[in-house]
């Protein structure tokens, strides 16, 4: 493409990016929504966004899209990388640089050659994602056999890319931590009352079988005189154990919320 015209390509390709992660809200929605469209916009094998655990000094894979390798997921459970065994990552998060990298490129991070090589790629390009000044992860797209390698001259645009999507997740997740305090009791962690009705709307307009949905009503005894003498720590006390017993006798049936 001439100058002109990939700059224009690209600016509908930020553009699309942007709008797929403002139309979404839940985070695992726009972690995948964002993911694929960025994929589709760098035009590379696979995406990767990922979260900076500094504390524990890993970076923690949040979500992976495309032509992924054997063992790879789209939601990992527990996909995280040390610091330690990724020299780049540190540069990358620290700095706000970006991290090159190709299979048979003796100059690249050995460690990331490695993994290039373990996922079938050829070629890899890695960002920080940068929220208010600070590290927030890391962007991550490669390139399979055949395909044409990432350089250097990428970074501005995953970059660009990396800008709208760290807002758009920031913004879900501080959704998604509003979400759980209005639908969980601070003192025992069960669901909170709004939750239970919450949940028992849904079973009711779609119950699953003959008999469902089913609902146990249960009272602690004497809490009030529990309270009157032993305080209000004891009375909680009795909470958290009568809501833990609750959660164990729930245990066997998947879909039963204690509340």
């Amino acid at each position: 493409m001439e100058n002109g015209n990939l700059a224009d390509a690209q600016l509908h390709a930020l553009i699309d990016v942007a709008a797929a992660a403002a139309s979404a809200h839940r985070l695992e929605e726009v972690l995948e929504l964002a993911a694929e469209r960025s994929l589709e916009a760098t035009g590379g094998s696979s995406l990767s966004i990922s979260r900076w655990d500094v504390e524990a000094g890993l970076v923690r894979t949040l979500v992976n899209v495309g032509d992924l390798a054997p063992g790879e997921e789209r939601f990992p459970k527990d996909e995280t990388y040390s610091v330690e065994d990724y020299p780049e990552l540190i540069a990358l998060l620290s700095e706000g640089r970006s991290a090159l990298a190709a299979v048979d490129d003796p100059d690249s991070d050995p460690a990331q050659r490695e993994l290039i090589r373990r996922l079938g790629k050829e070629s890899s390009l890695s960002v920080a994602m940068m929220l208010e000044g600070k590290p927030w992860g890391e962007l991550e797209v490669m390139t399979a056999p055949g395909q044409p390698r990432l350089s250097e001259h990428d970074a501005p645009f995953l970059r660009a890319i990396a800008d709208q999507l760290v807002g758009a997740i920031h913004r879900a997740e501080l959704f998604a931590e509003i979400e759980r305090l209005a639908y969980t009791d601070s003192l025992t962690g069960v669901a909170s009352r709004r939750a239970v009705e919450t949940a028992l709307e849904a079973a009711c307009d779609a119950p699953d079988r003959p008999g469902c949905p089913a609902l146990v009503l249960c009272d602690i005894d004497n809490l009030k005189r529990l309270n009157d003498t032993g305080g209000h720590e004891a009375g909680d006390r009795e909470l958290v154990a009568a809501a833990e017993a609750l959660v164990a006798a729930a245990a066997p049936y998947a879909d039963a919320v204690v509340g």
